[in-house]
């Protein structure tokens, strides 16, 4: 995350609306993947930049044009430039940093935001930078990688379950925004698993590993709740500028309630997170204290004992126990008795 941000420094300087494309670089060549769908059937194409100038879209079908990478910011010049979208968009297209909004230009439509999904290998949450621009006659999608982004919708399409291929662009823009939030409810129920596993290890043992893992946690509650608040206020308003869909919109109000619910876990697990952090801190200290008070009585009880063994440690011609014949043994008798009686004062003290 601030790797990217520090990218954004190759901006600096240049006028609003200009395309530079801030993020990861990336090793696949992006392309174009254009879906048209009716009641009747769907059609799937690959195209080229060339084809989008004479691209002709009928108006009984339902349009949709996947642009698949984003870090060739002259393709996506080409597709602002063919279907209308205003420069200030396609920037925040490019600038992967951009914080989750709704924008309204004329008519088109647009929502920037992040598709979040729970990477198994690494046991980490996998963000990507996606935009949906709503024109006249088109819905264009920009993905900034080649992951499985809204591939569940594009399977429904296909397929013809539901009421997606009978509705229209609102519903279509509905069933993306929906499988947008159900990956971030997902990447939430993993991490939440990992913070009730973290749970048990903090009371059961501490190490330094432990203390990273659950800074991580928290890192990553953190990143989720901050992509996701804004998000939920770009989908409540698409809700409210998408239309006399009816259907479309009571689905939005849905993902809307689905965001919040979302929102308020990412809260709660930051939260959480937060105080496994201080409990594990405040556990370490409790235990070095233990330890230390034990070692403390420990040395205490053997000071004396070391007294008295230097005391007649000492080679002076002249002491008078020197000659006794039970000497050794009584100085051993009276250091253990001593050891015993102060180590019985300590736990009527409640110190040991």
């Amino acid at each position: 995350m601030f790797e990217q941000m520090q990218k954004r420094l190759s901006k600096t300087g240049l006028p609003p609306g200009a395309l530079v494309y801030v993020g990861r670089d990336r090793e696949f060549a992006p392309r174009l993947e254009l879906v048209s769908y009716s009641a009747q059937g769907l059609a799937e194409r690959r195209l080229e930049p060339a084809d989008l100038a004479g691209l002709a879209l009928p108006p009984d079908q339902v349009h949709w044009l996947r642009v698949v990478g984003l870090h060739e910011p002259e393709l996506v010049r080409a597709v602002g430039d063919r279907f209308g979208l205003h420069p200030l968009i396609l920037e925040d297209v490019l600038n992967t940093t951009q914080r989750p909004k709704f924008h309204e230009s004329g008519d088109v439509l647009s929502v920037v935001g992040k598709d979040i999904e729970y990477d198994a290998e690494s046991g980490g949450v996998v963000s990507e930078q996606v935009c949906l621009s709503w024109a006249d006659g088109v819905l264009v999608s920009f993905q900034e990688g080649e992951h499985a982004a809204w591939d569940v919708v594009l399977e429904r399409l296909r397929s013809g379950r539901g009421k997606l291929r009978q509705g229209g662009y609102a519903l279509l823009v509905a069933a993306l925004l929906d499988g947008m939030v159900d990956g971030c409810l997902e990447a939430l129920a993993h991490i939440g698993m990992q913070a009730e596993d973290l749970e048990d290890r903090v009371m059961l043992r501490q190490s330094q590993d432990l203390l990273y893992e659950i800074y991580a946690l928290r890192r990553e509650a953190i990143f989720l709740r901050e992509a996701l608040w804004p998000f939920r206020e770009a989908i409540g308003r698409m809700a409210r500028e998408i239309g006399d869909d009816e259907h479309a919109v009571a689905v939005l109000k849905d993902v809307y309630d689905h965001a919040a619910q979302a929102v308020d876990a990412a809260r709660s697990l930051a939260e959480v997170a937060g105080g496994m952090l201080q409990l594990a801190i405040s556990l370490a200290g409790m235990r070095m204290n233990s330890i230390m008070k034990v070692l403390t009585l420990v040395s205490t009880i053997f000071i004396p004992l070391t007294f008295i063994a230097g005391v007649y440690g000492m080679n002076f011609r002249v002491m008078p126990e020197l000659e006794w014949e039970y000497g050794y043994f009584v100085a051993l008798t009276a250091m253990v008795a001593l050891g015993l009686g102060m180590a019985i004062w300590f736990v009527r003290k409640k110190w040991l």
